[in-house]
């Protein structure tokens, strides 16, 4: 079973990552998330070897090494409004990411912004770009959080 821990070097993300090393070892971790502890995060990656990765922390991530073994990272594009979003993804489209991450907004028309920015943008058409990830999309009934890889 694959398994994304958000949050990884955090108490209950370090904690998660205990008892699946103790209780279940056939378990992948396929995504860390982690927000700030770049250390931390770097030591889980080449313990757990996940597919993908990413650091919330927008002011470590020039000084993060993107190559670290198989592991791909995804870019996050975040904020709680359209102007938000634009100056986040015109900040860090050219870091070299596979993928990206969709964080922060609280209703779903900020999503369909975020969405519909990346296909102005046109990153389709960005080979690097194999992953999309969704996170927190709150007070939307019915809608759950979704990978597409």
């Amino acid at each position: 079973m694959n398994i994304n821990i958000y949050g990884s070097t955090g108490s209950i993300g370090k904690q998660t990552l205990s008892l699946i090393d103790k209780n279940f070892p056939s378990f992948n971790v396929d995504l860390l998330c982690a927000k700030s502890n770049l250390k931390l995060l770097t030591q889980q990656i080449k313990k757990y070897r996940p597919k993908y990765a990413f650091l919330y922390d927008h002011e470590k991530l020039s000084n993060f090494n993107y190559k670290i073994g198989k592991t791909k990272f995804l870019n996050m594009l975040q904020g709680s409004n359209p102007n938000e979003y634009e100056w986040w993804y015109h900040k860090f489209k050219h870091f070299e990411f596979n993928g990206w991450a969709i964080g922060g907004p609280q209703k779903l028309v900020d999503f369909m912004w975020a969405l519909a920015l990346m296909l102005k943008n046109r990153e389709f058409e960005n080979k690097q770009n194999e992953y999309l990830h969704l996170l927190r999309i709150l007070f939307v009934e019915f809608f759950t959080c979704s990978t597409a890889g």
